[in-house]
């Protein structure tokens, strides 16, 4: 069984630069695209992405065994920092910025509403 999850981890830390490319694509996509229809699914992205790099470094890297690292395994571990420091800045920002829209929107349908009732009246 062991052996069967190392060939995975191994399998996947081989991929994982395409893996990382394959995320800053999404996060493309979902900036220039999907966050204006729905910001939700930015968000549960987020937490998607964010539980894979977690359970892959915790699998990858647990503390119950002998490691030496790699010059792959610096790449997973400086790739993953990246997409966990750019998912916490740039998803972060998108939200906040999304948020204040709607908030700004509210409130310009709000005075839109009250100009259309003063002048019916």
């Amino acid at each position: 069984m062991q052996s069967l999850v190392d060939t995975m981890l191994t399998f996947v830390g081989n991929h994982f630069q395409s893996i990382n490319a394959t995320f800053y694509i999404l996060y493309a996509l979902f900036v220039l695209g999907f966050t204006v229809l729905n910001i939700e699914y930015l968000m549960i992205f987020k937490t998607v992405i964010h539980s894979f790099i977690c359970l892959f470094l915790i699998a990858k890297f647990h503390p119950f065994r002998e490691h030496t690292l790699s010059k792959t395994d610096s790449h997973i571990i400086f790739s993953a920092a990246m997409i966990l420091l750019i998912n916490m800045g740039v998803i972060n920002t998108i939200y906040g910025y999304m948020e204040k829209y709607k908030i700004e929107k509210r409130v310009s349908n709000m005075i839109e509403l009250a100009n259309q009732t003063t002048n019916n009246e």
